[in-house]
């Protein structure tokens, strides 16, 4: 059992499902991967929904957010950093945007919404109270997070710049490097 207790800046270190559907999806997860849910209730933003593996906090399903009705459902991840403020005001000038923050999430951490040259949508957390996945790399929890994009170069140019991110070629055969 891999567990965490700390991410190091630029490590995926949260999933989150926003869907219109939340009651249909905590029973697809709990059936698929044996999810239990701890439920907390956000007011007028209705409830999120923490998905547990023998207590150990693993995921999110979240309600879509005003604004999204029609949307589909969709995973999104999380980027651990240091410093949300500073990761965040470095996003513009490396060619991203800035969707939503830096805000609290109560006394859980901090966090920014933003969007790579490419379009590519990612969370930054900062942690206080809450790291994120408290377990991943094994079934049932987060094992693999993938930047697709039609410009790795990019991508990979503006993680570095905003997060300190390496990254290497790798030969994908026919699909490309």
């Amino acid at each position: 059992m891999t567990k965490f207790e700390h991410y190091e800046q630029g490590t995926p270190s949260w999933v989150e499902l926003v869907t219109p559907d939340q009651g249909a999806a905590r029973e697809f997860y709990a059936g698929l991967f044996g999810w239990n849910y701890n439920d907390t209730d956000m007011g007028d933003m209705g409830h999120y929904y923490v998905a547990t593996m023998d207590g150990d906090e693993i995921g999110g399903v979240s309600p879509q957010m005003p604004g999204m009705e029609g949307h589909p459902a969709y995973w999104g991840v999380y980027l651990a950093v240091d410093d949300v403020d500073a990761a965040t005001a470095k996003v513009e000038s490396a060619g991203g945007k800035i969707d939503a923050g830096p805000f609290d999430v109560m006394d859980n951490g901090r966090m920014s919404a933003i969007q790579d040259p490419t379009g590519a949508r990612v969370g930054l957390w900062q942690a206080k109270k809450t790291i994120g996945t408290q377990r991943a790399n094994e079934p049932g929890t987060p094992t693999w997070n993938e930047c697709v994009t039609g410009d790795p170069k990019a991508a990979a140019a503006f993680y570095a710049a905003v997060l300190g991110m390496g990254s290497e070629d790798q030969d994908m055969g026919e699909a490309g490097t």
